[in-house]
């Protein structure tokens, strides 16, 4: 559950040429996702997985499904233009400094292709960080295609570090890339 506080957002970015579909100062609304959601997900979702996952919608359904996920849905005006997956281990004991610490799972973060290249990812990769957070999160994990070249740049650049590559992950034998960041020190 949100706080009342994150439980709606609005940013405003001024990013010079933009897609036909955006404007110079693009008003993005976040909200948690809602049943009627699931096919904008699904079908923004599907296509940039495909290429790292046998069932991109059947892998995707189950993440959105999966028991005490978080689904965030980014909308420009009324139509979808991003979305990430949360889900949450907790620890279930103190760990230095943190009283009840949970690891947050970044499992998807998709931006709709005519969207990708204007800010939408690394606004929505800072709400996911700020969402996480406001669960109790100290870490962020994720996995990502060894060949995912835009997202592996984004996650660099968010201070995302390797941890380790896990062969065999992703569709044809693709490695995946393991990496991490602390939230909360």
């Amino acid at each position: 559950m949100l706080p009342p506080a994150a439980s709606q957002w609005t940013e405003s970015r001024s990013r010079g040429t933009l897609p036909a579909m955006f404007t110079s100062a693009t008003y993005l609304r976040l909200r948690l996702r809602t049943a009627s959601d699931d096919e904008a997900i699904l079908a923004m979702g599907a296509p940039l997985f495909a290429p790292y996952s046998k069932s991109p919608r059947r892998v995707l359904q189950a993440m959105i499904q999966e028991a005490g996920a978080d689904t965030l849905v980014a909308f420009d005006k009324e139509t979808p233009a991003g979305f990430f997956i949360l889900s949450y281990t907790e620890l279930g004991r103190p760990y230095g400094p943190w009283e009840a610490p949970k690891i947050a799972r970044l499992n998807a973060i998709g931006v709709r292709r005519d969207a990708q290249g204007t800010g939408v990812g690394s606004l929505l990769l800072e709400r996911a960080e700020s969402h996480a957070l406001s669960e109790g999160a100290c870490v962020m994990v994720l996995l990502t295609g060894e060949t995912n070249y835009r997202a592996r740049q984004l996650f660099e650049s968010t201070g995302y570090r390797y941890t380790l590559p896990v062969d065999g992950v992703y569709k044809n034998g693709q490695r995946a890339l393991s990496m991490t960041k602390v939230l909360d020190v």
